[in-house]
């Protein structure tokens, strides 16, 4: 029998883009969860009040992406320990004292770090572009990694990478030009941040969390040089297990259902799966 209809969305701007609505939707039908997963453009500025309108609107949770993460941290009634720990929001999620902020990235993240082959404990070395919020899960989840390093554009962010992991080493964006030499390289920056032609890259194994435009440059990369590679999909496919469990209360084998909806959305969109 099919549950009460459940509402909820996908927060950010732009959203157009976004494959959020249909993992979700996706979710519901194989689930048998009668619910509506929308896309809603929510500008920076403006989540405060949204989600004072959300709750008259019986919405119950929401996926929140750029440039929201970290405004939705500052809003959330109480954080998950997760979320706390990266000072950054994917997922909120409406209770009886407003909205508790959760962070699946970090879930994710781990889940494509297992799928690339690294077994848990005595990891090498990892090299994360960017410290924003996504490169803060990126952080907390390689916490077992030998070496860590951070590139970032200001040292605004420092003190937070260093409160997730003390041994990190932080660098400035002008050291781009030296190689990526890493086990495993993490890039959570926008396609148009960096020219990754130019660069002498020495990776064994990638995760990129940017999937639009398709292909970006890292992910490209990879796929041309048959380098391991974890897309943006598989990092919306991975973190999605989390927030469908948080929004539905519904209990199901993750890396089925992720298989299957990555099936369903591989035939529907041209993006290849992760080697």
């Amino acid at each position: 029998m099919s549950q009460v209809l459940l509402k909820a969305a996908v927060l950010g701007s732009p959203i157009t883009h976004s494959l959020s609505p249909f993992i979700h939707n996706t979710a519901y039908k194989l689930l048998d969860i009668e619910g509506e997963y929308q896309a809603i453009e929510v500008k920076a500025g403006g989540l405060a009040a949204f989600l004072q309108q959300a709750e008259k609107d019986h919405f119950k949770g929401f996926s929140v992406t750029m440039p929201l993460k970290e405004e939705a941290t500052g809003i959330a009634s109480a954080l998950d320990p997760q979320a706390a720990l990266a000072q950054s929001v994917n997922t909120l999620i409406r209770n009886e004292n407003g909205w508790r902020g959760f962070n699946t990235d970090i879930t994710g993240i781990k889940t494509l770090i297992s799928d690339l082959g690294y077994i848990e404990g005595g990891k090498g070395t990892v090299a994360i572009l960017g410290a924003g919020g996504t490169s803060r899960a990126a952080l907390a989840a390689v916490s077992d990694f030998k070496e860590k390093r951070v590139f970032r554009r200001s040292s605004a962010r420092d003190a937070a990478l260093r409160t997730i992991d003390s041994s990190v080493e932080i660098v400035d964006w002008d050291a781009l030009d030296s190689p990526f030499d890493c086990d495993l390289l993490i890039s959570t920056v926008p396609a148009g941040a960096i020219d990754i032609e130019k660069f002498e890259l020495r990776m064994d194994s990638a995760i990129d969390a940017i999937y639009s435009p398709w292909p970006p440059p890292l992910t490209g990369y990879c796929l041309r040089n048959e380098i391991p590679v974890a897309t943006g999909i598989d990092l919306l496919l991975a973190q999605a297990m989390e927030q469908i469990r948080l929004m539905t209360q519904t209990a199901f084998d993750s890396n089925r259902l992720r298989g299957e909806i990555g099936a369903l959305l591989r035939q529907t969109h041209d993006f290849p799966q992760a080697k």
